[in-house]
């Protein structure tokens, strides 16, 4: 039983790395990088434990009109 969670252990490892080597091999390797922009958004995300910062409130009101406009 224990082999068997290694053994899925070590593929979930080796297809990681097959996904890293395909995402390298990709000429549109810049739309993979994780910005500065990305990170911004993500601290406004969690900016205080019960409110967003501005640039992620947007983000979330833009998804909530998405959600209900969507046809």
């Amino acid at each position: 039983n224990s082999s068997d969670s290694l053994m899925q252990i070590e593929s979930e490892i080796n297809d990681k790395k097959d996904d890293e080597d395909n995402i390298s091999d990709d000429k549109n390797y810049a739309e993979y990088v994780f910005s500065e922009d990305d990170a911004q958004l993500l601290a406004e995300l969690f900016y205080m434990p019960f409110e967003h910062g501005t640039q992620g409130l947007f983000f979330l009101q833009r998804l909530f009109w998405l959600r209900n406009n969507v046809h």
